[in-house]
């Protein structure tokens, strides 16, 4: 048996880092005989008297000595990290709380604190010392012991020369239980016998399920039982004429927790057959016998007990997800240009250059998986839908739908969500032309309002871009709100008194609109469709709203009003800028625009100068921005940008007089200008005027309502998220349901079901097996399709069949970057343990053995140590660095000059306990 003490970065063998002189210091009797001035001039700060009582034994041979201590903290001998020579490390050690991983199948490990721990050390002639702590909580084969195990203690060193042997003493012998085999058990002659449910199965990994099919399943020679006619076991006599099938891990949920129970499942043999007796689901509802019942088991494993188990394993997982196939509705599996589904084989398509074949849909930005509407995809009563998406690096991806037809409030989706805004970016005249652009500031169409509504003369006073890309826009010389859909389609239009006067617009988190009536002092709210659905009078000294994050409408009489990411108003009060109702900025007069980003920055234009606070009111910049006129009447809103393949927040500023769209990053440094004349006019001869007021790119709303970890959604703090447009009768909701997504490491599971009760409607949101939200609502509620033309995308974003953007704004390196595979849609609200099981069927490789302990008499055992390695905790790099300079000059004078200069400086800004390596050219 060879075993590695610690686990990374292995020494020199004994025989070089040892010289082979005699270890003239060693007291062949086993006392140590140290010179204290060798000791004194390494530093380590060492009670080597009362450290050498602690040797429980000590090895010699010609080149070193090595000796064993007991279970020791060092900490009261050694300074932690001292370093005792060139080519080795004394460490302080920490405790590691040991926890299995139910889904991983193996023991995590959390530092805790200092512990005391084993240790072996190596010292040679001149006091160069390699101190390693042993491992502990392993079996005899190097399984982990359970959590609730006592530590494995050495007691002895053998030296052979070649290799090191440490003694041990164990009460225990490991079973390996391998996935998906039958494997015979015995419990020891002459050891006490235990309950199943105080066995060490559920420590050490057993799974636990909804029925046998799905969880580790115990099946014990029958012939110990004797008859069955009410002879069984105690508490099974009311089970008349039943037979025991097996015992089973019963689960309540599928998380790991205490409520794992080994289950006897007894059955009738007259009715029910063994197999059906194997799959069927958890029956404890009869007290007497049925067909079926499971009872808790307080089975003894006695010393005669001869038992089998069965360890759950990939075939079987593969099995239990055959078994509620009959609802499964489609299923994408093999990739080509053209795919299709395995079940109803709905064909689907790939937008762009894709001449290969794979197991999963490989995207690299440019391009898209497309599914036309078929009657086949659409399942508005229960649903499952689930998927794998894969990333080589999540913290660089773009916003993105893995699949679904989420749009224009209809459908669904399952997201990469980095919070950012819509791709449309909409520049309303004061006459009667929209203008959209996408975030390089090209214009993207054009649309004639009066035309086509059909109107002599409008004028746009107010624009909001809600939740959906939709804009909300009042004309102030007809009186009306328009809705214009993202592919230019005006859908709706809202008739309001003839003696408006809408001063603001602001959508909810469920899309409702609100807008507020300066004339009659009222806030009204229609549906996204344009149906009333509230109003109410405001004090007539108060002339702003802001719906705050619980969606609470807020009214105030400042000039500026809305809510940070804590739900702490911001405004500014004439010239005075106030958060949470402090006082913290004061300026000479009111400022002609204020908005927050998503960091809760506050962004303030005021005349020709950008002033950026903290969310405290720190002053963090303030810059002149280099005007062409002197009329500073603007608006101001961010937009989404890409900075190679990162999404990247700009602020946008709108000047109207000006007719100049200037944009700034984050540093308020100006990065673009638009001049609108010559994008909107050309050579046309003639003029518009702008009179852009409001959220024109959709960033407001998302900021507040799309959040994850308490937070806005933003590239830094993305999610994965579910979106599904929710209906019951008139009645709508759009589920929302967001999960972090910043440790996101390669293939992730993503899946989500709605599942409808008598007068309820549950929504869950499943990642990696695991339930990460749900959500409730009173009453039956159904997806809502609409016109069912939306189809189906995969790895972009959806627009409406036949609608002029349905690839407008989208442009290379805008779809997702990686892999999706295995998409499922099921016509049913799959269980947990179903879709934990859809999980573990693909891409899950972790599916191992586990030992079950069996006790026995204390024996002796003997473990080879062939190699040792410097102990490092995992994760630490070496604390050598490099410096590279790229394009520099060949000229190696002045190389060596920078060199130099480098190597003389670099003590002042050097990270801690770092050294420079190498200054390299390139």
């Amino acid at each position: 048996m060879t075993t590695v003490l610690s686990s990374l970065s292995a020494l020199y063998p004994f025989t070089s880092v040892y010289e082979s002189d005699n270890l003239t210091f060693i007291n062949f009797e086993r006392g140590l005989n140290i010179p204290l001035s060798t000791v004194a001039s390494y530093n380590v700060l060492l009670n080597f008297e009362s450290f050498s009582n602690r040797f429980k034994d000590i090895s010699f041979s010609k080149d070193y000595y090595c000796f064993l201590t007991d279970l020791s903290n060092l900490s009261s001998y050694f300074d932690s990290l001292t370093q005792f020579s060139s080519i080795s490390c004394g460490y302080d050690m920490k405790e590691f709380l040991t926890k299995y991983d139910w889904i991983k199948n193996n023991f995590s490990q959390s530092t805790t604190g200092y512990n005391q721990t084993q240790f072996l050390g190596i010292v040679d002639k001149n006091l160069n010392f390699n101190i390693l702590p042993l491992k502990t909580k392993y079996s005899i084969n190097n399984d982990l012991y359970s959590d609730t195990e006592n530590y494995r203690e050495y007691q002895k060193i053998y030296d052979s020369g070649d290799s090191l042997f440490l003694q041990f003493k164990t009460d225990k012998i490991p079973f390996v239980l391998e996935p998906d085999k039958y494997s015979l058990l015995f419990n020891s002659y002459n050891i006490t016998s235990c309950y199943i449910n105080n066995a060490d199965f559920i420590n050490n990994g057993a799974v636990g399920g909804d029925c046998p099919l799905n969880s580790d399943v115990i099946f014990f020679e029958q012939s110990e039982y004797g008859s069955y006619n009410n002879n069984g076991p105690e508490n099974v006599n009311s089970f008349n004429n039943g037979t025991l099938l097996c015992l089973w891990l019963s689960s309540q949920t599928v998380e790991p927790s205490s409520n794992k129970i080994w289950a006897e499942r007894w059955y009738d043999p007259n009715t029910v057959t063994e197999g059906n007796a194997f799959i069927t689901q958890k029956n404890t509802l009869s007290s007497s016998f049925s067909y079926i019942s499971d009872i808790p088991s307080n089975k003894i494993l006695s010393e005669k007990e001869k038992l089998t188990y069965l360890r759950y394993g990939p075939k079987r997982n593969e099995t239990f997800v055959n078994s509620f196939s009959s609802n499964l509705q489609i299923y994408f599996k093999n990739w080509d240009k053209n795919f299709s589904s395995e079940v109803n084989g709905i064909s689907g398509y790939v937008v762009g250059n894709y001449p290969k074949s794979s197991d999963s849909l490989i995207l690299d930005g440019s391009i898209h998986g497309h599914v036309p509407p078929e009657d086949e995809m659409y399942i508005d009563n229960d649903i499952s839908v689930g998927l794998w998406a894969y990333a080589d690096d999540w913290s660089v991806n773009n916003d993105s739908q893995f699949f679904g037809n989420f749009y224009n409030e209809s459908g669904y989706g399952i997201f990469y969500n980095t919070g950012t805004t819509n791709n449309l970016i909409s520049i309303p005249t004061s006459s009667h032309n929209l203008y959209a652009l996408n975030y390089k500031g090209y214009k993207v169409f054009e649309k004639d309002l009066k035309d086509d509504l059909g109107l002599s003369g409008l004028a746009i006073d107010y624009v909001k871009t809600d939740l959906f890309g939709n804009r909300w826009l009042y004309d102030s010389y007809n009186h009306n709100l328009y809705k214009i859909e993202n592919d230019d389609l005006a859908v709706q239009t809202v008739l309001l008194p003839s003696n408006s006067n809408i001063t603001k617009i602001d959508c909810d988190s469920n899309n409702n609109i609100y807008f507020l009536d300066n004339t009659s002092k009222t806030i009204s709210s229609i549906n996204s469709f344009g149906e009333f659905l509230s109003s109410g009078v405001i004090p007539s000294y108060q002339d702003i709203f802001e719906i705050d994050l619980n969606n609470n409408v807020v009214v105030d009489s400042a000039e500026f009003l809305t809510f940070n990411s804590i739900n702490q108003p911001v405004k500014m009060v004439g010239p005075t800028l106030y958060i949470n109702n402090n006082r913290v900025l004061h300026l000479t007069d009111k400022p002609q625009a204020l908005k927050l980003d998503l960091y809760d920055n506050v962004w303030i234009l005021f005349k020709d100068q950008i002033i950026k606070t903290d969310s405290k009111g720190t002053l963090l910049l303030r810059k002149t921005i280099n005007l062409s006129f002197t009329n500073t009447d603007a608006e101001m809103s961010f937009v989404k940008n890409f900075s190679g393949n990162k999404e990247v927040i700009n602020l946008w500023i709108v000047f109207n007089k000006g007719k100049q769209i200037i944009v700034l990053d984050l540093d308020g440094n100006v990065v673009k200008r638009i001049d609108l004349i010559n994008l909107f006019i050309g050579r046309l001869c003639q003029d518009f005027e702008l009179n852009v007021t409001g959220d024109f790119s959709g960033f407001d709303s998302k900021r507040k309502y799309e959040r994850v970890n308490s937070n806005p959604i933003t590239p830094k703090n993305p999610a994965f998220s579910v979106r599904a447009e929710l209906t019951c009768g008139t009645d709508r909701k759009l589920l929302r349901m967001d999960y972090p997504a910043i440790s996101a490491r390669g293939w992730n599971h993503l899946a989500f079901t709605i599942e409808n009760f008598r007068n309820l409607t549950v929504a869950k949101f499943y990642v990696n097996g695991r339930v990460v939200q749900t959500q409730s609502f009173a009453k039956n509620y159904k997806i809502d399709y609409q016109y069912r033309s939306t189809p189906f995308i995969i790895g972009g974003i959806s627009g409406k069949l036949g609608a002029k953007n349905i690839e407008k704004a989208i442009v290379k390196n805008g779809y997702f970057v990686g892999e999706v595979d295995e998409i499922r849609i099921y016509k049913d609200a799959l269980n947990s343990f179903q879709i934990l099981n859809l999980y573990l069927n693909s891409r899950y490789d972790k599916w191992q053995p586990i030992s079950f302990y069996i006790k026995t008499p204390e024996i002796t055992m003997i473990e080879e140590i062939d190699t040792f390695h410097l102990n490092r905790y995992k994760g630490f790099k070496s604390n050598y660095f490099n410096i590279r300079i790229k394009n520099f000059s060949d000229n190696p004078a002045l190389q060596n000059l920078v060199e130099n200069y480098i190597n003389a400086n670099i003590s002042s800004f050097v990270p801690a306990n770092t050294q420079l390596n190498k200054v390299m050219f390139d």
